[in-house]
């Protein structure tokens, strides 16, 4: 059975000023082997993100709305229209005024971006779940690194 399809988060003017801030956030690699976050299509996430958390989706639809306003006073037809050092300096400007869009809209942007195959990939991890194989940690001394705790009288009462 079918499931119906859901009604778009983002209007496509929303989704491309967020695709900007994404990649405000996470830019690409000036070597070119990390694409920026809004290169990697993490809107889609954000959108699910929206969508399970209202609270979240007013937030950023706010922020985004914020954007393109103080865009607008600077001459820009949005956001996205705007070179990357002014497009950092509005952040910071809109992180200021409304500390609610940024915090939880990052917290999606990086989860997102370090799980991408991609960045996976140029970051020199294998592009899978760490389980069942499990990555190779440097081999350390457990009982060196514990002695503090152990030496420490107990932090509850008898």
């Amino acid at each position: 059975m079918d499931e119906p399809a859901q009604e778009p988060v983002l209007a496509p003017a929303e989704a491309r000023a967020l695709a900007a801030v994404l990649d405000a956030l996470v830019p690409p690699s000036g070597d070119g082997r990390r694409p920026g976050a809004g290169a990697l299509g993490l809107a889609g996430r954000i959108a699910d993100a929206m969508r399970k958390s209202p609270d979240l989706g007013a937030a950023v639809r706010r922020g985004l709305a914020s954007l393109g306003a103080l865009a607008g006073e600077r001459g820009a037809s949005g956001f996205e229209a705007l070179p990357a050092p002014e497009r950092e300096a509005l952040l910071r400007e809109l992180a200021a005024r409304e500390p609610g869009f940024l915090p939880g809209l990052l917290f999606h942007t990086y989860a997102g971006y370090y799980q991408h195959p991609q960045v996976l990939e140029s970051i020199g991890l294998e592009p899978r779940p760490p389980f069942p194989k499990g990555y190779a940690m440097a081999a350390s001394d457990l009982d060196a690194l514990l002695a503090p705790v152990r030496r420490r009288e107990p932090l509850y009462r008898s």
